[in-house]
């Protein structure tokens, strides 16, 4: 199954949407889920969805995330290696599409 995951730290639905749209033309094929943060600041370490998906990806019901951004992730550089690491450890593919 593929992730998209989006976050927003204001209650901006369309900011959400935009980024799922960004996200959504790398799905080649298989199921989708989508999670997404809205009105979770990049500061918090409480990301409800973000927490799901992490915990999806260690029962091996993910083969890839997609992010808009790293930023989506977290701002700090740190933080986002670690999501990253977790998710490579379960064998979890992430894509960022800033880059694209």
């Amino acid at each position: 199954m593929v992730a998209i995951y989006a976050r927003t730290g204001t209650h901006d639905t369309e900011a959400i949407q935009r980024q799922i749209s960004k996200c959504i033309y790398d799905v080649k094929d298989g199921d989708l889920i989508i999670f997404s943060d809205c009105g979770v600041s990049d500061l918090s370490v409480n990301k409800p969805r973000l927490n799901l998906l992490i915990e999806k990806a260690k029962y091996g019901e993910l083969k890839k995330v997609i992010v808009a951004d790293h930023s989506h992730f977290s701002r700090k550089p740190q933080e986002v290696a670690n999501i990253v690491s977790q998710l490579h450890e379960t064998g979890v593919e992430v894509v960022f599409v800033e880059g694209k």
